[in-house]
Formats: C-alpha cells, structure tokens, sequence
C-alpha cells in the first residue's frame, strides 16, 4: 500500500502543509496518524487521496487547480447554483427521498432556493448554506409572510439532505437547521364564501357578455365544476375526456397535487351542467376536456385572467388566500345538506387579486 504524506499533496495541489494537515485534522482527508521523531504527522493513501480529490476537485484550469472542497463550508453562489439541477432531478426522479415530487413542488424549490441566494447578498460569509445564514435570510422576512418563510425552509431542508446524500454536508448541522423550522403565531386568515356569495358568483358569470355561445357556457360550467369538485385550476386543465366516466358519475383525476391519483364524484346539480357543455364542445377535436374557443387545451394563467375579467365587471371581489388545507362547508339546498367543498378555494385563487366586498 502507498501513502503520500501531506507535504507531497499541498504540492500537487498547491495548498499550504497546513491546510492539508487541518482537513486530516478534521477527518476531511482520510489518513492515518503517525508520531515522527516526536512530531505528529499524517499518512494518506493514495487510493483514498485519489477518491477524494475527484470528489472534492474539479480539476486544473488555467495552471491551478479550482477548489471544490467541503461543500458545506466553502462552495460559493455560483458553484451552488450549478449544482441545483442536479438536486431538483432527484427531487423529481424519486432519487433523493424514494418518491417523485410533483413539479409544482419542483417550481416551489426552484424559486425559493434561489430567494434565499438572492438574500444573502452579493458576497455571502461562507459557509452559504449554515444556520447562521439561515437565520440571516429568516430575519429579512416578515413574520406575517409564514408562507415565505416555510417555502424556503422547506427547500433549503431538501439541498442540505440532496448533499448529506453526496456526503457534502454534515448531519449534525441539518438537525440543528430543523430546530429553525418557521412557526405559525399568527391565526391563519380564514375564507368562507356564503351561499348568497356564491350565487352572485354564478349570476356574474351568466351576466358576463361573451362572443360567442361556447365561451358563455364554458365560464358558467367552469366556476360550477370547480366549486362542485374542488379540483385544483391545474388539475382542471390537464382533465381529458377519457377522465370523465359522465354514466358512472366519476371523474378520474391522474397525477393530480403530490403525483396522485384521484377519484371525484360528479353531483346531480354538475351533471346537466355537464352536458349542456358538451353538447357545444362536439365540434373541438381536442383530448382535453375544457378547451377554448381555438379547440386548444386551457392554461391556468389564462383561466386565472379569464375569470379576473368577469369579477372587474361585475365589482365582485374575492380574497386571495389560497386555503386549500382547509375545507368549506356551503349549504347547497338546505341548511341541514351541508356539503364539503375544496372548490370554492380554487375559486378564491382564481380571483386574484381582489378582496371580498359582498
């Protein structure tokens, strides 16, 4: 066996003696130790040496060698950004945690990873990614914004355990970043759309003026699909027509919030609804259940516009607070026929970004 003493690799890779012995000293570099006419003194295996460089090195460029060292201590901005694609394919391909995460979960790491950069400044203290930083970042952001505040605890929590995976991070300082996890102290703001509400909703969208017959019938079987079945605007616009069974009453929801499958009834108000739609929509072609007047597939930030339009006509004003853990009880005959509606949330994210004045 062949070991290298830490002169030769500071040489080979042009560091002090120092440095190296720090990181044997650290247990960064394995080694082994060695008294040497009463001086302590470290041996490197040279296999050992080998792997860890190319783990911990990229490489010569321009005749010196670009340090790429213990990633929870000396990585800067840049090099961490170049390392978030990868993170985010293994979020996404079930690398990481076993199971796939949704890409709205991916957009939601993506976005508020680099929030947390962009917080830091331009010249972050190493190391970026620390508890002293990320209390830094917590304290630029309300208290109030509870929601900003978990998204980015939630993402940073993802690339520490993405690195602790591709042993560049230490255990003992994630534990201690979990201890920072943001807490509610303030009540979640509740939205509870009434009945009388939810009429003059429906008779907006019947009010609304349209060009042609099929966009009338669309807004109209739009808001009463989504308060009905409380699918997400997502979910309402990847919906095929394989995906509603109209003489079993079910529509199937595929990969829906959190990659799942999902089954929803189809109430006996929504049913009529439902045909009279489909009767319009024969003519389109399209795979997609809800499609617009061009026979192409609806995206949410145009289903979002679609019904701005309507609301500003008729001074209908919703709050913007996306609830979507908390479910709405709406009495949809009689006060003692209470039913259970998610719908409603996705109408108060639609509506964006108004307040109620009912």
């Amino acid at each position: 066996m062949t070991y290298l003493d830490t002169d030769t690799i500071a040489k080979k890779l042009g560091l002090s003696s120092r440095t190296i012995q720090n990181y044997c000293k650290d247990g960064f570099l394995p080694s082994e130790r060695q008294w040497q006419h009463g001086k302590l003194t470290y041996q490197i295996d040279i296999d050992s040496y080998h792997d860890w460089k190319r783990k911990h090195f990229r490489g010569v460029k321009h005749g010196s060698i670009n340090r790429f060292s213990r990633l929870d201590r000396e990585l800067g901005k840049n090099q961490i950004r170049e390392l978030m694609p990868e993170w985010l394919d293994w979020c996404a391909t079930g690398k990481l945690g076993g199971k796939p995460v949704g890409p709205r979960t991916i957009e939601i790491y993506d976005y508020y990873f680099n929030y947390f950069l962009k917080r830091l400044g331009r010249n972050p203290k190493l190391p970026i990614v620390s508890v002293d930083t990320f209390r830094k970042v917590l304290g630029t952001i309300p208290v109030e914004s509870f929601s900003t505040r978990r998204h980015v605890y939630d993402a940073v929590m993802s690339f520490t355990k993405y690195l602790i995976e591709t042993n560049g991070f230490e255990v003992e300082t994630r534990e201690k970043l979990r201890k920072l996890r943001p807490k509610r102290f303030l009540p979640a703001r509740k939205t509870v759309l009434t009945e009388a509400q939810l009429e003059k909703i429906i008779k907006a969208v019947e009010d609304y003026k349209c060009y042609s017959v099929y966009c009338k019938q669309l807004n109209l079987t739009l808001i009463k699909f989504m308060v009905s079945t409380g699918l997400r605007t997502s979910e309402v616009c990847n919906l095929k027509l394989a995906d509603v069974d109209m003489e079993a009453g079910v529509i199937k929801v595929i990969l829906g919030k959190g990659n799942k499958n999902r089954k929803v009834g189809i109430s006996s108000e929504l049913q009529p609804v439902l045909v009279e739609y489909l009767k319009l929509r024969l003519k389109y072609r399209s795979n997609y259940f809800f499609v617009n007047k061009q026979g192409n597939q609806l995206d949410p930030q145009y289903l979002s516009k679609r019904f701005q339009r309507i609301s500003k006509k008729k001074l209908i004003l919703i709050s913007p607070h996306m609830v979507y853990a908390e479910p709405l009880l709406l009495s949809m005959q009689t006060k003692a026929n209470h039913l259970t509606i998610y719908g409603l949330l996705v109408v108060i994210v639609v509506l964006l970004p108004l307040k109620v004045t009912v």
